[in-house]
């Protein structure tokens, strides 16, 4: 991985994070404020969850195929469209659609930006990963501190506005690996029966049942936790 090509990654992660920092704390904040109960908040939510499982599989069996930075820019760019839309949702039915839809595509760019970043690194990958990962910390940290800044000082509206524009810097860095015309990333089998023999060791991998446990388990709990702590800190302390 050259050091252009680090920093590059680096801060397209950055800004990928702090975009989605900006907004995510905030959602449930947000739908309340356009008039949904709890419940309806925790079935958006829940929903969103249910419905990005498959997508996210499917974006990346594309990613396979495809130059994946190229791919990952489109993500972005459609992800500053995405959440321009909540400003004008207002009901239940709208965030049940749009939330979903955000929530399946985020995901799958959070977890291509790893992908692109693995095909890079070559050496030392597991340190090298993890400095990678700083990137994504840090963008974090400042997009939910500014986001709620943000709400406080100017409203929800500059909120979306501000995210959107540090997903359209995030998938410009990203994009310019994608015009150089070629993936780094080892040649491999593209057969959809390559891949599915690659998707069948992976899922009946016994010795791997613990941490499918485990990730069944956070997925399972953390998305109650990110949608109802922020309700309960603003509205019970």
């Amino acid at each position: 991985m050259t050091i252009d090509d680090l920093k590059r990654l680096w801060l397209a992660t950055m800004f990928l994070y702090m975009a989605s920092g900006f907004t995510f704390p905030i959602f449930p904040l947000y739908m309340a404020y356009r008039g949904l109960s709890p419940f309806e908040v925790g079935m958006a939510a829940s929903v969103a969850t249910l419905v990005s499982i498959m997508p996210v599989a499917v974006i990346g069996r594309v990613s396979d195929v495809v130059n994946r930075e190229k791919l990952q820019g489109a993500l972005g760019v459609t992800l500053a469209a995405l959440i321009l839309a909540y400003i004008h949702a207002n009901s239940f039915s709208h965030f049940l659609v749009l939330h979903p839809a955000y929530v399946t595509i985020v995901y799958a760019y959070m977890t291509l930006s790893g992908a692109i970043a693995m095909d890079y690194i070559v050496t030392r990958r597991g340190t090298s990963f993890g400095r990678f990962r700083t990137s994504g910390a840090i963008g974090w940290i400042f997009g939910t501190l500014l986001g709620g800044w943000t709400v406080d000082n100017l409203g929800f509206t500059y909120v979306f506005m501000l995210s959107s524009a540090f997903f359209i810097i995030s998938a410009s860095l990203f994009g310019l690996g994608g015009l150089k015309g070629k993936t780094k990333r080892k040649n491999r089998e593209k057969s959809i029966a390559y891949h599915m023999k690659a998707f069948r060791k992976v899922l009946f991998n016994k010795a791997a049942y613990t941490l499918y446990a485990s990730v069944f388990i956070a997925w399972l709990t953390t998305p109650a936790y990110y949608t109802f702590l922020p309700l309960y800190m603003t509205k019970e302390l």
